[in-house]
């Protein structure tokens, strides 16, 4: 005949064992989803035995939540984030390949983000925006030359409205829900083998100016030159001297400009040419 206290042990062994096998049955079968700020989690639903499966239609906010293990979870950033897209060889109106890059600033709406995902999945900005985006940079910006391109900053503007315009009538018409805060367009510029060129063209451009800038001044030179030359011939034509008495008359000028020079000067030797092979010195105090 078992006696009480058996009998609580057995009772104890019982309530313990169902403890163990809910908590091994918990790890299996539960699991946890954590959502950071600016974040909302949607939980898509695939039941192993009973109920139905689908997208739960209200979102987890930021906190922690446990589903089952078979239930799934994609989170969705409800913050503002830029979409950039680059491009290498847009053709302006002129003709030539330019380079810029486009931005589009999109907020995914809070409390929408089941919608958006049953609707449009996770990829809905490459499958929804991203192509009309792009087309609608290249059509805009090859109605430019590229001189315009890359001197008027108004274009841009222009252009940036168009295109938050199109999208926008897009995303209204397929009721995507998102919000298309801001498009922005970086100045053009020509494509790495057009700059390479443009900088061999500039270089050469310059050299040759260079080039123009260094034979005016030599002629301009000349031209001093030959007048100061014809003006000291005039000279010594009025004043009645032959041309030896005229470079004389000039070394005796040049003499005198050598004294005045240093004529404060301490300490100063003075060379001066004197003719008859004479080379004096002469101390100025």
């Amino acid at each position: 005949m078992k006696t009480k206290s058996s009998e609580i042990n057995s009772l104890f062994y019982i309530v313990s064992g169902v403890i163990i096998a809910i908590g091994l049955i918990s790890l299996l079968c539960i699991h946890t989803v954590r959502v950071d700020a600016g974040e909302e989690a949607v939980f898509i639903y695939k039941p192993w035995i009973w109920g139905h499966g689908g997208v739960d239609p209200k979102p987890a906010t930021t906190g922690l939540s446990w589903c089952w293990r078979s239930t799934s979870a994609e989170k969705f950033r409800v913050v503002p984030i830029q979409y950039n897209e680059d491009f290498e060889d847009i053709i302006s109106l002129d003709n030539t390949p330019i380079s810029l890059t486009a931005h589009a600033l999109i907020q995914v709406k809070r409390g929408e983000t089941p919608k958006l995902l049953e609707r449009f999945g996770m990829k809905w900005y490459e499958n929804d925006i991203q192509k009309d985006f792009c087309n609608e940079v290249r059509n805009e910006i090859s109605k430019y030359p590229m001189m315009d391109l890359t001197s008027k900053r108004s274009i841009y503007d222009n252009i940036s409205k168009h295109i938050e315009s199109v999208l926008n009538h897009k995303i209204q018409k397929q009721q995507i829900p998102i919000t298309l805060l801001k498009v922005i367009i970086d100045k053009a510029k020509p494509n790495k083998n057009v700059l390479e060129e443009y900088n061999h063209t500039a270089a050469a451009i310059q050299a040759k100016q260079t080039q123009e800038a260094s034979a005016r001044m030599q002629e301009a030179r000349r031209t001093a030159e030959m007048k100061r030359a014809e003006a000291d011939d005039a000279y010594r034509v009025r004043m009645g001297l032959t041309p030896e008495q005229y470079i004389h008359l000039r070394s005796l000028e040049i003499e005198k400009e050598k004294v005045d020079m240093v004529r404060d000067k301490q300490n100063v030797n003075v060379t001066m040419l004197m003719g008859n092979g004479a080379v004096p010195m002469y101390n100025v105090k």
